[in-house]
């Protein structure tokens, strides 16, 4: 079986003779729409102005975030649940969360929670900037 991309296709490239070719979008279109994708979204601001943290973010748990957001890459989970899972404070979760929405490999936006259903600011991992750099978040 032959496969067929359509975005080839508009570019004029060769494509595949067999009339029952399955029509996609090739590997290299797609990690180009990614980036495209990746390079409009601009990142939330980390911090609310003038708001300092009284104590400084315990690196275990940025870690235990950031393995809990790779291991469930495209779901959007919000600082509550995610504090919930982790059983441990809210206030905690936000400073982390904060540390790692600075990384390419994490989208931090206004969305819905894929835990509770609330629209409110979530965090998810990218699972192609995942594979690119895994350790990019490790605190030491």
């Amino acid at each position: 079986m032959e496969f067929a991309c359509v975005w080839c296709k508009r570019e004029g490239k060769p494509e595949p003779g067999a009339p029952n070719a399955v029509v996609g979008i090739c590997e290299d279109h797609r990690a180009r729409f990614l980036a495209e994708v990746d390079a409009a979204l601009k990142p939330v601001p980390n911090s609310k102005p003038g708001r300092r943290s009284r104590r400084p973010v315990d690196p275990v748990l940025v870690n235990q975030i950031s393995d809990t957001l790779r291991a469930q890459a495209c779901v959007d989970l919000c600082d509550a649940c995610l504090a919930a899972e982790l059983n441990t404070r809210l206030a905690l979760v936000e400073a982390a969360i904060n540390q790692l929405g600075t990384s390419p490999e994490f989208l931090r936006d206004t969305w819905r929670c894929a835990r509770c259903n609330a629209q409110t600011l979530v965090t998810r991992a990218r699972p192609h900037a995942s594979a690119a750099a895994p350790d990019s978040t490790r605190v030491a």
